[in-house]
């Protein structure tokens, strides 16, 4: 986080407030047992400069002082993401702590997209009684995370209940539109809430299949990957051994006829394999040839699969695990042709190798040397959907 606000406030700016960052004091975010069974009383690093996890706060950084909090708000102009959290605390918290805090892609959007704050409501150290008091908040609750701004009013009103990563996600997006009218939240987060929402029975409806058929499954996965609203693409093989691309999409960003005018613009041969009765309908009353076929296996080599990604060399084997469905498809085709891809990616997976096999040990690799600040515009059309 202090390269981060490096780049937001400067070299001299930084100095004024880089005592309030990096866990200084232990005590306001552990109980006294904890602290002397784990024998530490001023910092949360071993000697070797190694940041000692805790499972109720995950793998996000914070700050332990909602005055410190706001103070910096207010240079980086920033919400405050203020948790009150039992520490140690019940499974509850610890759940929390590694369902929701400890997933790279909330830790990164928190740290470089809020300034995150915690209050153990366990505690006895005045700065947590002081911020249980001016909050309201109870004692011994399970987790309880508000969003205020520099001046600590809410921003969106509180909630309770809200342990899982959707839901933690949608509040933190609706907290940073209530803070700047004109927010959009970076690539990354909308294509995780994605992600989570075709998972969910709430919004699975919106996602649909359908099968494409073409001369070569690569360069069929570089088109349909390159289409906004696209969430996954797989190589498979049709009934016949013909090549074909299993592509899943998000109706809410693209529908069925925008999905086939914009791959068939790029590729006029590829032939349509409707999944539903719905869609071969749609499709035959807008004179479009469907096939009747099915997929029999999708292609079990591994270089087969998003052939241009894993054959560029530009990512190693744990860094295309780290990729969402989304990314690996949009990638592909951007390596496919020639296109850029770093705004896609989010700032531990920017990091190089190397750094990502020590980024939850070492401080020092919290964020990127160069992150993108707020508000930059990504250099790609913006892609919407309910969040």
């Amino acid at each position: 986080m202090k390269k981060l606000l490096k780049g937001v406030l400067g070299e001299e700016n930084l100095r004024r407030v880089s005592g309030r960052l990096g866990g200084r004091r232990s005590a306001n975010i552990k109980s006294q047992k904890l602290e002397s069974e784990m024998g530490m009383e001023d910092s949360m690093e071993d000697s070797g400069g190694a940041v000692m996890l805790l499972p109720e706060t995950g793998l996000v950084e914070f700050l332990h002082n909602v005055d410190e909090a706001k103070e910096v708000s207010l240079e980086v102009h920033r919400p405050v993401f203020l948790m009150f959290q039992e520490i140690p605390g019940c499974s509850v918290c610890t759940d929390f702590g590694k369902n929701v805090l400890s997933n790279e892609m909330i830790r990164d959007f928190i740290e470089s997209e809020f300034v995150p704050c915690v209050i153990n409501n366990r505690g006895t150290h005045p700065v947590d009684v002081e911020a249980l008091r001016m909050f309201n908040e109870p004692a011994l609750n399970n987790p309880v995370v508000r969003f205020i701004d520099d001046q600590g009013n809410d921003l969106i009103p509180r909630k309770d209940g809200v342990w899982d990563a959707l839901g933690m996600l949608q509040r933190m997006i609706q907290a940073q539109q209530a803070f700047d009218a004109a927010y959009k939240p970076p690539m990354y987060i909308r294509w995780l809430v994605q992600s989570l929402q075709l998972e969910h029975p709430l919004y699975r409806h919106h996602f649909e299949t359908l099968i494409l058929t073409c001369e070569c499954y690569w360069s069929g996965e570089a088109v349909a990957g390159a289409v906004a609203g696209v969430v996954s693409t797989e190589a498979a093989w049709m009934d016949n051994s013909e090549e074909c691309v299993r592509v899943v999409f998000d109706t809410r960003e693209v529908s069925l006829l925008e999905l086939v005018k914009q791959v068939r613009d790029k590729d006029p041969k590829m032939g349509l394999v409707p999944c539903t009765r719905a869609q071969e309908t749609e499709l035959h009353r807008h004179e479009y040839r469907t096939l009747r076929k099915r997929p029999i296996a999708p292609i079990k080599s591994y270089k087969e699969n998003k052939y241009h990604l894993k054959t560029s060399g530009q990512f190693t084997v744990a860094q295309i695990a780290s990729l969402l469905p989304q990314q690996l498809a949009r990638i592909n085709a951007c390596i496919a042709a020639n296109e850029g891809y770093v705004h896609l990616l989010s700032p531990t997976q920017t990091l190089p190798a190397r750094t990502l096999r020590t980024r939850t040990l070492s401080r020092r690799h919290k964020q990127p040397t160069n992150p993108p600040q707020r508000g930059e515009e990504a250099e790609t059309k913006q892609e919407g959907f309910e969040l």
